[in-house]
């Protein structure tokens, strides 16, 4: 992450992803959310960059990768750039 990344919070993702704040806070906590937050703050908050190659890049199936696979995935598509 650069020092011009923008973070989004955790209500703009859930705007992002049509999701109520249960059913964001279930989805974080099981790990379907690929992207880790960074805390700022005390509060966390994802790169939009990231989120916005996440809900682009999909796995074979179309689903979006979890947080056990996506970080291999973003590390491809930075080296890539």
């Amino acid at each position: 992450m650069t020092p011009t990344t923008r973070l989004i919070t955790g209500t703009e993702l859930r705007e992002r992803l049509g999701l109520c704040r249960t059913a964001f806070h279930t989805r974080r906590a099981l790990g379907k959310i690929g992207p880790k937050p960074v805390t700022t703050l005390g509060h966390p908050r994802w790169s939009d960059e990231e989120i916005t190659a996440w809900l682009t890049h999909r796995d074979a199936e179309g689903e979006l990768y979890d947080v056990a696979r996506w970080p291999a995935v973003w590390k491809r598509l930075q080296q890539g750039k």
